[in-house]
């Protein structure tokens, strides 16, 4: 059915780029072959550079400031640009508070929500998705609940 679905349409989307490389060298190979250019890519989620200004302006407007205003049209080229600035006390500072500052925002809105009180100087894994039996997000979950019970059982 997969080969007949590729052969009868125009154009074949993978859902990541690491999944658009693997239809074109194991399950299409053959077909790719005879059409180079029907296998693209299309991710389904956001853009980092959307996550990044609609999630977390403050940091944003920090990074614009330490980098460019690049950043908006390649973030993931110019995050490199960031390694020198690792060594940058006051940079370091800034980072920190500004992180923290979005920790406290996130700790309120959890509180507000749902009526739990939060450390926002604890390490948060967050998963704003929902969760796929199949996919990693589940991983991760199973991940954090583990990490979770080693804890409670070596404080």
């Amino acid at each position: 059915m997969g080969n007949l679905a590729f052969l009868g349409s125009h154009s074949v989307n993978g859902v990541s780029a690491l999944h658009s490389k693997l239809m074109k060298s194991t399950v299409f190979s053959e077909l790719h072959k005879l059409y180079p250019q029907r296998i693209n890519n299309k991710t389904n989620g956001i853009t980092f550079r959307r996550w990044l200004y609609q999630s977390n302006p403050l940091l944003t407007e920090m990074l614009v400031e330490a980098l460019g205003p690049g950043l908006k049209d390649d973030p993931e080229g110019l995050l490199a640009g960031l390694v020198p600035f690792a060594d940058k006390a006051g940079f370091r500072k800034q980072f920190a508070a500004q992180r923290l500052h979005s920790k406290r925002a996130l700790a309120s809105i959890i509180q507000d929500r749902i009526g739990v009180t939060v450390n926002p100087d604890a390490l948060f894994d967050v998963q704003v998705k929902r969760i796929h039996e199949y996919k990693r997000q589940l991983l991760n979950l199973l991940h954090t609940v583990a990490l979770y019970r080693a804890i409670r059982n070596d404080p």
